[in-house]
């Protein structure tokens, strides 16, 4: 059948067309998956051309991201010691109380609560306590903070030093309370009661000593804590 398709074919006046028309007909079919392929080539060429010239802008401002690294680095260590961290808190009251007597101020009173602590969620702030709702996972860090109490009493001007020394220390801290008062009917003595947070951010490791927020609802936990940690030196 095939051979007399093809006698047919080459005794046909209308045979050169027929040629023709099957010629290009066998041409488009083996062309158009090789117009597909160099499509993509080209569409792959394009994006790694692209990428060429994004690396050489990375290499050529890679000075400048560089610098902009040293810079950031000197911001966070300035700002990390202005934390007090977990294992400085003991250390931080007894400094309190080093500043007072050095001011000739009389210490009254210095306690601390225990340190709270959470994870810090994306968009967090530090002054929100409370577990941020989100579906999006914590980061890598924690939130932490310790309320720190603090009562001194002396002359008008050593309690002054005292402030302005406190001060020049910029420590990371919340005020929450600050109360000056006479203690005498002259006025000559005068008692400067702070209570402030201490606000700290690192690594979610929990030592044993922190307890987390919801521990801190039991009844008399924070009171607890707070026995176990005050302070009440001499005069």
């Amino acid at each position: 059948m095939i051979r007399e398709t093809l006698y047919q074919l080459v005794d046909s006046p209308q045979r050169r067309l027929i040629l023709t028309i099957g010629t290009f007909a066998l041409g488009i079919v083996t062309i158009l998956p090789l117009v597909d392929n160099y499509k993509e080539v080209v569409a792959e060429r394009a994006s790694l051309e692209s990428d060429l010239v994004e690396s050489h802008r990375d290499v050529d401002n890679l000075e400048e991201y560089q610098q902009q690294s040293i810079v950031t680095l000197k911001r966070l260590d300035a700002f990390q010691e202005r934390v007090v961290s977990f294992d400085e808190g003991t250390d931080f009251r007894r400094h309190l109380v080093d500043l007072a007597r050095q001011a000739d101020c009389r210490v009254v009173r210095i306690a601390s609560d225990e340190v709270l602590a959470r994870p810090w969620m994306k968009k967090d702030h530090p002054l929100e306590f409370r577990q941020v709702r989100t579906k999006e996972p914590p980061t890598p860090y924690q939130l932490s903070r310790q309320k720190v109490s603090l009562s001194i009493g002396g002359q008008p001007e050593n309690v002054l030093q005292f402030l302005q020394t406190f001060q020049k220390e910029n420590r990371l801290l919340h005020a929450t309370r600050f109360n000056l008062r006479p203690s005498n009917s002259e006025r000559t003595v005068v008692v400067l009661e702070m209570e402030f947070w201490l606000i700290g951010l690192e690594d979610r490791k929990v030592p044993e000593q922190v307890t987390r927020l919801e521990s801190s609802r039991r009844p008399g936990a924070v009171a607890a804590a707070r026995k176990r940690s005050e302070i009440r030196p001499s005069a």
